[in-house]
């Protein structure tokens, strides 16, 4: 099974919520990737805060299209995505 975590940084209510993101990704098998927006609250990201919400939206959709539908290239273009100094990084 292929997994894409996405993780906020920041501590977030209740606080646990980075620690659990990271502790899922670490019992997760390969092939898996974590998404980390740095500095990031919990919900901003996924809802109106740039440019995290379009990093999401950008790997995420090359996720899928890498996974479900074979499409070359998508791979790099995830984690280029990913990866924006000081703000998101992939693994």
């Amino acid at each position: 099974m292929r997994r894409l975590a996405v993780s906020p940084s920041a501590r977030a209510f209740p606080p646990f919520l980075p620690s659990a993101t990271a502790a899922y990704y670490a019992a997760a098998h390969p092939v898996k990737y974590l998404l980390t927006l740095i500095g990031a609250p919990h919900l901003p990201p996924y809802q109106t805060q740039e440019p995290q919400l379009g990093i999401v939206e950008r790997v995420t959709i090359a996720f899928l299209q890498r996974y479900l539908e074979n499409r070359s290239g998508a791979l790099a273009t995830m984690l280029a995505a990913g990866r924006i100094t000081g703000v998101a990084s992939i693994g």
